[in-house]
Parts: C-alpha cells; sequence; structure tokens
C-alpha cells in the first residue's frame, strides 16, 4: 500500500537508471575516439518539475552516486554534488517553466548543461597531461556533442517519463478512487 505513494519517484529512477544505461553504451562506442558525452542536466529535468522538492532531490542524489561510482575518471563526488544543485535551480524556476516541455525547457536544458560540463572541465583540467590547452579540441567536441544529445533526446526522454508517469498515476487513481 505504501510503495503507491512512491510510483513517481520509482518511474524516474527506473527512467534515470535506462539512460544512464544507454550513455554508457554510447560512451564505450565514443571510447575508441576519447570522446565522452555527458548530460547530467538530462537526469534532473523530470523529477525537478514534476516531482515535489523532496523526491526529486532524493532520485537526483541516487542519480548522482550511480554516475560517479561508474565514472572512468575521478571526480570526487563532483555528480553527487551536482545533480541535487541543478535539481534545486531547476525547482526553483519550474513555475516559470512548460511542465510538458517546450523551447525554454530545452534552452534551459543546454545553459544548465554547459554550465555544468564546463565547471567540470575547471575542476578537471589541471589533473591532466598537459592542462586544458592539451585537450582543448576534444573537450570542445565532447561539450557539442553533450549539447546535440541533449537537443535531440531533451523533450523526448521528457516525454517518455511524463508519459510513463501517467500510466502509473491513472492506474494508481482508478484503483484508489472510493466506490459510491
Amino acid at each position: 500500500m505504501h510503495l503507491r505513494r512512491h510510483i513517481p519517484l520509482l518511474v524516474a529512477l527506473i527512467a534515470n537508471n535506462i539512460l544512464w544505461l544507454i550513455l554508457t553504451e554510447l560512451n564505450h562506442y565514443l571510447s575508441v575516439w576519447s570522446l565522452y558525452i555527458l548530460t547530467p542536466a538530462l537526469f534532473v529535468l523530470y523529477p525537478a518539475l514534476n516531482l515535489s522538492y523532496r523526491k526529486g532531490l532524493l532520485v537526483s542524489l541516487l542519480t548522482g552516486l550511480l554516475q560517479d561510482s561508474a565514472l572512468p575518471l575521478s571526480s570526487n563526488g563532483f555528480f553527487t554534488l551536482a545533480l541535487p544543485t541543478l535539481h534545486l535551480i531547476t525547482f526553483r524556476l519550474r513555475d516559470k517553466l512548460h511542465r510538458e516541455g517546450g523551447l525554454d525547457t530545452v534552452l534551459l536544458l543546454q545553459v544548465v548543461n554547459l554550465i555544468t560540463l564546463m565547471v567540470l572541465t575547471a575542476l578537471l583540467s589541471p589533473s591532466q597531461l598537459g592542462g586544458l590547452s592539451a585537450h582543448l579540441l576534444a573537450l570542445i567536441l565532447q561539450i557539442l556533442l553533450s549539447q546535440l544529445v541533449i537537443l535531440v533526446t531533451g523533450n523526448y526522454f521528457l516525454g517518455l517519463q511524463r508519459r510513463l508517469g501517467k500510466v502509473f498515476f491513472k492506474e494508481v487513481r482508478e484503483e484508489e478512487a472510493p466506490a459510491t
């Protein structure tokens, strides 16, 4: 009975894990060219726009832990800190955004993802051999690829999560509706 209250949280977690699995597989094939696609803003959008603050924060925190545990570089918990921060920013702006997606949502995704990748680049570039200048072309290409992935899949992923939520919410609401 208590599990029904957590269906939106579970839908968001399962969708984030599936997206992480797809991105991990894509990154596996891109690793031949030393490229890596990161889309942290995509994991935060649905929980921040459609869930309560605590449930969205929990989804963001668990997704950040998953990403930090699977990254091939030592980010020292970057995504565990970054995803809840992105959740807070998006949650504060959600009254001004369309929950079903739209141009403003895609633009917010693009800007938030770009800022997050720039901060990650600034944090990790001193530890790389040759510094930032030696890897500038690869970093720019990775950022452009990540932004392209968000542009192409952002609204689709948000719509998929929203439809899954509606399907499960509808079943829960019909089951819990009082008999007349």
